[in-house]
């Protein structure tokens, strides 16, 4: 009888300890969070009624920038806690807001905590402002879209410090900003630097960009040719960008060179073709159907899939799990 008070007693005590830790942990987290946003408002209160809404929206997005630069970990003990310290299953008064734990570590979400912070900051200027999903043929990320009473958009990427400038003096929403470069102007010249670590290699290849407003799925709809000879993207070599770049010079998607949830999950690709098909995709990796699958059942060798493409019919990719595999090579001929 004892051992089992004892017993009890313990388990009260680890109890009590685990409820202490995180109370404290969450207390801790979201002032230092808190904080982060109060020391931009106190720098516009310094100078009231002097900003107008475009130099707001280029200092809140630098400072968004400049805070997740640096400081990022601000205390070693939460690092690794953030699954814990936020679940949903713990009661409220005891979960830390996952917002203020991703602002202190960002981790391999910084572009989207950078953007919510952001977005927190221009919500709190009265300034509409949202959350979109940029896609180019290389990488995908989070960034805060702006608007005002007539519809006019603006982009602001906080986590590379970079917006989109017309003749670098009005700030411009990502539309525009990827006409821009497909009227031949460098990128350079389209997308600003806030800082002089600010990062601007996402922007290359933007004119290929894929934009989504929230919760939107993204459908790329791509029509292919089929000639009596066949059609080679790409070469077998190991690497998926010879073939993103093959199918952009034939006017066909960047996004043909991999297979799975490269971009997200509400990426939806599919190949119309002119005729009946015969679709070889050799893979880089070796193929998981866990991974993807398509509306036609492939045949599968090793790393190569061959799809036989009926008229009329399209080749739907259908992206199953958040992993994707490397496509080497796709050849398109007359089934």
């Amino acid at each position: 009888m004892k051992f089992i008070s004892a017993l009890f007693a313990f388990l009260m005590l680890l109890t009590a300890l685990a409820v202490g830790g995180l109370l404290y942990a969450k207390k801790d987290i979201e002032a230092k969070a808190d904080k982060k946003s109060s020391d931009f408002v106190a720098t516009l209160e310094e100078n009231p009624g002097v900003l107008d809404e475009q130099t707001l929206l280029l200092n809140a997005t630098r400072y968004a920038f400049l805070t997740f630069q640096s400081d990022k970990v601000q205390n070693e003990i939460y690092a690794d806690l953030g699954p814990y310290i936020t679940a949903e299953s713990l009661p409220a008064p005891l979960r830390t807001d996952p917002y203020a734990f991703d602002l202190l570590y960002p981790g391999e979400s910084s572009d989207k905590a950078a953007a919510n912070f952001l977005l927190s900051l221009l919500k709190e200027q009265d300034i509409k402002a949202e959350l979109w999903t940029v896609i180019t043929p290389n990488a995908s990320k989070d960034v805060v879209i702006a608007s005002n009473e007539q519809g006019m958009y603006r982009m602001l990427d906080p986590s590379s410090g970079i917006v989109p400038m017309y003749e670098n003096q009005v700030v411009i929403g990502p539309y525009a900003a990827r006409f821009m470069l497909m009227d031949h102007k460098d990128v350079e010249a389209v997308f600003i630097k806030l800082d002089e670590n600010a990062d601007l290699s996402f922007y290359e290849g933007f004119e290929h960009a894929m934009i989504s407003p929230p919760n939107l799925p993204l459908y790329i709809s791509v029509a292919a040719p089929v000639f009596e000879e066949p059609i080679v993207l790409g070469s077998i070599d190991g690497d998926s960008a010879d073939v993103a770049l093959a199918s952009s010079d034939l006017d066909l998607t960047p996004f043909l060179d991999y297979l799975g949830r490269k971009h997200g999950d509400n990426v939806q690709r599919s190949i119309y073709f002119t005729d009946a098909a015969k679709v070889t995709l050799t893979l880089a990796q070796p193929y998981d159907a866990d991974v993807a699958s398509a509306n036609l059942e492939p045949t599968v060798d090793g790393n190569t899939l061959v799809f036989e493409v009926p008229e009329g019919e399209p080749l739907v990719f259908i992206d199953k799990a958040d992993a994707f595999i490397p496509v080497d090579q796709i050849i398109i001929e007359q089934l």
